[in-house]
């Protein structure tokens, strides 16, 4: 049959919410996603554009200290140490395990 569930089923019928309608005919028309992406491309450019330019890592220096301070040149610090930490942790395990068992230690 041509019933209306069949048809649903098949997608013929666009749904009636106009939320998942736009949702889907956003995921099948390509053009509707490139202005998505070109929309977030001319914000970057925008941010970058008026983000300062530095000349030299003196002029980074001074401007990082210009804007945060001392404690600007540690921003990210901690999450860094956090994620790293573990892996150093291993790979130094990993390393004296491998020469323990080389020199015949185990």
């Amino acid at each position: 049959g041509s019933g209306s569930s069949g048809g649903a089923a098949c997608g013929s019928r666009a749904p009636q919410n106009p939320q998942i309608r736009n949702t889907m005919t956003a995921t099948i028309r390509p053009s509707t996603t490139r202005a998505g992406v070109e929309q977030v491309a001319a914000a970057a450019m925008s941010a970058a554009a008026s983000a300062p330019r530095l000349n030299g890592i003196i002029d980074a220096v001074k401007s990082i200290h210009r804007e945060y301070g001392v404690l600007g040149f540690f921003r990210g610090f901690y999450p860094r140490l956090i994620v790293t930490t573990p892996s150093v942790a291993i790979s130094w395990t990993a390393y004296e395990t491998a020469k323990s068992a080389l020199a015949g230690h185990i």
